[in-house]
Formats: C-alpha cells, sequence, structure tokens
C-alpha cells in the first residue's frame, strides 16, 4: 500500500517533471516546433502533443485500488525509460499525428494539464 508521503513524493516529482517539460518546450523557437530534427522521429510539436495525450485526464474516474504493491512491476519496466536506444510505437489514441500547432497552443494546453491533473 502507498502511503500519504509516497503520494506526496510521486504528487511532487510528476510537478517537477511537468513544469521542466513545459521549460524545455519553451526554450524552442516558433519555427522550430514544427521541425524534424535529424535522428530523431517526431518534431517537439509532436513529442508535446504525445505527451499532452498521455497525461490529460490522469488519474481519471476508473482509477481503483490495485490487488498488488505499487511497485510490484517496477523492476520490469524500469528498463523501457533508460535504454534510450529502444523506440516504442505510440498507441493510436496517444498518436499526435502530422498536422503543425503553435507554440503558444501547445503551451496553453501543456499548462491546462499541468494544473488540472499534476499540479
Amino acid at each position: 500500500m502507498i502511503t500519504t508521503t509516497q503520494k506526496e513524493e510521486l504528487s511532487v516529482a510528476l510537478d517537477k517533471s511537468f513544469q521542466n517539460f513545459i521549460e524545455l518546450f519553451s526554450a524552442f523557437s516558433a519555427e522550430e516546433v514544427n521541425k524534424l530534427f535529424p535522428g530523431s522521429g517526431w518534431t517537439p510539436v509532436q513529442v508535446a502533443s504525445h505527451i499532452i495525450k498521455s497525461c490529460d485526464g490522469v488519474p481519471d474516474n476508473e482509477t481503483e485500488k490495485t490487488d498488488r504493491p505499487y511497485d510490484a512491476m517496477l523492476a520490469k519496466i524500469r528498463p523501457w525509460w533508460t535504454d534510450m536506444n529502444q523506440k516504442f510505437q505510440s498507441p493510436d489514441e496517444l498518436n499526435p499525428g502530422t498536422e503543425e500547432h503553435s507554440k503558444e497552443e501547445i503551451l496553453k494546453e501543456s499548462e491546462r494539464v499541468h494544473s488540472k491533473d499534476v499540479a
């Protein structure tokens, strides 16, 4: 069972991570946000859109208690985030699409998700 302290620590870590994401995206110029950089598969806007779609509504109304320790699968899934050589396909519902968006539009949407679901 996750403790109140662990929940608070997770909340702080998520908040800080989302703030860092917004700060990093903000560093791109308006011209760069829709640019495909060499060696990358997505533009900054596509990455941001994927993150927004992934975080929007989490947790949702269907969240329920688990029957296993909250970190039971951590050892199995941690390598997914630490091995930067791996590439995964995005589920269709989280696919960012190919349309261009303005930097301001993405920042506004990021702030909306951050304030609603993370902060």
